[in-house]
């Protein structure tokens, strides 16, 4: 296996030149909306506050001094000590404000992708470590690069990238520190497990087992290795402290607003809503670990596989993985729905190790086994393998297409709102301004729902002077939006809202109605 060590390097040449030109030439940088985009709004208020706010600055204050119109809900904003934030701690977006302001928003995805290419290095280095041959190392490189959808979160402005390194990292050392017993493991595991629950909460229970495995001799025998538990808390205790201090401090709770928030708005499913949202991360269409990545499922079958598990230190590093995935399955409060089931995202790397161990030994079985059945069942399972992979592949690409095509979607909308001439823009719905960041740097941006508010609105802009603004509806008929004249021929429109038509139409990704109102 030795003579294929140059496969490592082609695979990391090969995976890198793929993202560098997804994220640097393909990628379009100013496309950012949705979590990224709330993260970039507080980055891009708080510079523009020189530093002084990480608040929500509310440009439409003037004209709704109670804040009933705020472009945004919950989970994505609330309140604390009289000011109005968004849900997003700073420590991801402080971190990435210096790439920003050097480099403008390419900087986000250079961040991104040095993440990304650190990941992988650790990774080969975790694969050593496990007695992975070269051939192994290449696999785990290439599976984890597109054998799965959550790489792809590198398209975005968020801290998924640096989540994922460092929850690596943590497995790295605390692997190391289960092997080899040494204090700078020790220190080197508790700091990094610390800075990933930082990032992401989730976290806490992937890696729980693993930290588990580290204390346990300590724990079993605390007179002999009680310089380990204090290694350990040395390590872990002051990051986690600053965190909770850091988010008490600005949101009133030690885990901060977005805890608070998606906590208060997911609710108690009962055993029967838990075991939908466990389905829907594991098995649901489009977005489920088993359904985009049918070759886990072969991992999760290789416990059974006598072979497999007579490799004691394999077995070892499959609990500690699946433990993590198990304690996540039970406690998740949702199934965080996006193109990847997120709250598993820190096994992806580790998964893909495991499927690279479990492939060489089948590989193995099939060449040298004397048995005949053994070895056109170890065939049969490689061409399923190969089939699941190829499978995952066309998921990976699929996903990737998706989110060309939102950007592009998403930047015309933006585009279109920025260079519409009012400054004030006015929403009827909440669904669509949760992608319109962008635009909202420029804009006054309200939602109102009701056409009672919208007549309120319409009184506040006459008492404070505004001039003109716009309503801006997404486009539900595009091909006919050339041809809009009123708003009765606007899909779906609530026009009865209105006291009379809108001195101008413009129709694109919105229908946009400009209102002037006399003094």
């Amino acid at each position: 296996m030795q003579r294929y060590k140059a496969l490592v390097l082609l695979s990391l040449i090969g995976c890198t030149l793929l993202y560098t030109i997804l994220l640097l030439v393909i990628k379009q940088p100013d496309a950012i909306y949705s979590d990224s985009g709330m993260n970039f709004l507080q980055l891009d208020q708080w510079i523009g506050s020189g530093y002084q706010s990480l608040a929500y600055q509310y440009k439409a204050a003037a004209i709704d001094p109670a804040e009933k119109w705020l472009p945004f809900e919950l989970p994505w904003i609330g309140r604390y000590d009289g000011q109005t934030w968004l849900q997003y701690p700073p420590w991801f977006f402080g971190l990435a404000a210096p790439f920003y302001l050097l480099l403008g928003t390419i900087g986000f995805y250079i961040l991104n992708l040095a993440a990304f290419l650190l990941t992988q290095f650790v990774l080969i280095a975790l694969a050593r470590r496990t007695g992975a041959s070269p051939v192994q190392q290449s696999i785990a490189v290439i599976m984890n690069s597109i054998g799965l959808t959550a790489p792809l979160y590198t398209l975005y402005f968020h801290e998924y990238s640096l989540a994922w390194l460092l929850a690596l990292v943590s497995f790295y050392f605390g692997w190391q520190a289960i092997q080899r017993e040494q204090t700078r493991h020790y220190v080197s595991f508790a700091v990094c497990f610390a800075a990933a629950v930082v990032l992401r909460l989730e976290l806490l229970l992937m890696l729980a087992p693993t930290a588990l495995a580290v204390a346990w001799p300590a724990l079993r025998h605390p007179q002999r290795h009680w310089m380990k538990l204090l290694w350990l808390a040395a390590g872990f205790t002051p990051v986690i402290a600053l965190y909770f201090a850091g988010n008490r401090t600005l949101h009133g709770h030690p885990l901060g607003l977005r805890y608070i928030n998606n906590v208060a708005q997911s609710g108690v499913y009962g055993l029967a809503g838990h075991a939908a949202i466990v389905y829907k991360l594991l098995f649901g269409r489009g977005e489920g670990l088993f359904a985009q990545s049918p070759w886990i499922l072969l991992v999760v079958a290789a416990v059974f596989w006598p072979r497999f598990r007579r490799v004691s230190h394999i077995m070892r590093f499959f609990t500690l993985i699946f433990s993590g995935m198990l304690l996540v399955l039970l406690l998740t409060p949702n199934q965080g729905s996006h193109f990847a089931p997120r709250y598993l995202f820190g096994l992806y790397p580790l998964l893909g190790l495991l499927f690279a161990h479990l492939i060489i030994q089948i590989w193995q079985t099939w060449r040298t086994s004397a048995s005949k059945l053994s070895s056109r069942a170890a065939l049969l399972v490689l061409l399923t393998a190969l089939l699941a992979t190829a499978y995952s592949v066309a998921q990976y690409h699929k996903t990737l297409r998706w989110i060309l095509a939102s950007d592009q979607a998403v930047l015309a909308a933006n585009q279109q709102l920025i260079t519409e001439s009012q400054d004030t823009l006015v929403f009827l719905e909440y669904g669509s301004p949760q992608n319109m960041q962008w635009a909202m740097r420029s804009k006054s941006s309200l939602v109102i729902t009701s056409a009672k508010d919208l007549q309120q609105f319409w009184q506040a802009a006459r008492a404070h002077r505004i001039g003109a603004f716009s309503i801006a509806w997404p486009n539900l008929n595009r091909a006919a939006g050339a041809g809009i004249q009123s708003t009765a021929a606007i899909p779906g429109f609530p026009a009865d809202w209105l006291p009379r038509e809108p001195d101008a139409i413009h129709s694109g990704p919105y229908v946009i109605l400009d209102f002037k109102l006399s003094p």
